[in-house]
């Protein structure tokens, strides 16, 4: 197998992964006592702790970047304006609304970045940016509107945590760049993980936990942790090992693809004939947008 051809086999499994555990959370919200904040806690405080002992029986020295205080800092804005940022309003998007909603909203992250890097660095963004930009805003217009801006078809709550969700991809792409190049990335993102766990447990304690959590649950939960968490991040970091990062972030328009495809098939989501368009729309946009893409980190 050549490592082009591997790094793109881990990269698609890690998106695959990452659009499976949002499709799972939606499963578990059918039991409505399971609150999306108590379950992110849960999400990031488990993988976070099952990544860290991983690399440490790998013998790596987790506790590298805790030496510096730039280190220090960048992690724990990391884990609180990143990471917590994005999985929080992610699953509240899921909450409200559904899966695919939520996902291709989280999407937007990408369009984003260039607006953010644009004014930051008061560089005139390319004009495939604008036009990707542009793409993305008219399709998300039209897929919760269907083209009447007073008849929205997507719940509002879900629209505003899916659109703070993106911010949150920003953030977390964005804020460890100072660090990426100096360590190891996968503890970077598991201290991030642990850190916005932490921080969130201190609002939504794991000990309580839902009433009528049963069997079936505890299972669910694990495969989010383990698979669509824990897995999707990992596949996803070393694929960068094998493949340049816009290859990488291109072959991340699988997690959406595979939300909303199975989203369809088992819940029976449906959509109108404008929001297909605008859903296609922003796929056309996730393309262009990824397609130069130097972003490290995946959402």
């Amino acid at each position: 197998m050549s490592r082009k051809f591997k790094g793109i086999i881990y990269a698609s499994l890690g998106a695959i992964l990452f659009g499976a555990s949002s499709i799972i959370a939606t499963i578990l919200f059918r039991n409505k006592s399971i609150s999306p904040e108590w379950l992110v806690t849960m999400r990031m405080l488990g993988s976070g702790v099952l990544l860290l002992g991983y690399l440490i029986i790998r013998k790596k020295d987790v506790f590298t970047p805790w030496k510096n205080l730039k280190s220090v800092v960048i992690l724990v804005s990391l884990g609180i304006f990143g990471v917590l940022f994005a999985q929080g309003s992610f699953m509240l998007s899921i909450y409200y609304g559904n899966a695919a909603v939520a996902t291709i909203l989280q999407s937007f992250g990408p369009t984003v970045i260039i607006i953010y890097l644009a004014i930051s660095s008061r560089k005139f963004p390319s004009k495939i940016e604008i036009l990707a930009v542009l793409l993305s805003i008219v399709g998300i217009f039209l897929m919760v509107t269907n083209g009447n801006i007073n008849a929205v078809k997507v719940s509002i709550l879900s629209i505003i945590f899916g659109i703070i969700s993106a911010f949150g991809v920003c953030a977390y792409s964005l804020i460890p760049r100072g660090i990426l190049t100096q360590q190891n990335s996968l503890i970077i993102v598991g201290w991030g993980l642990l850190i916005g766990g932490g921080v969130s447990s201190i609002f939504n304690p794991i000990i309580k936990v839902p009433k009528a959590f049963d069997l079936k649950d505890l299972y669910l939960l694990v495969i989010i942790i383990v698979f669509g968490t824990l897995l999707a991040y990992s596949l996803y970091v070393n694929s960068l090992i094998y493949i340049e990062p816009h290859v990488a972030s291109m072959l991340g328009i699988l997690e959406p693809t595979v939300t909303l495809l199975v989203s369809i098939a088992v819940f029976k989501t449906s959509f109108l004939s404008f929001q297909v368009v605008g859903i296609v729309i922003i796929f056309i946009s996730l393309l262009i947008i990824n397609y130069p893409s130097k972003i490290q980190i995946k959402q």
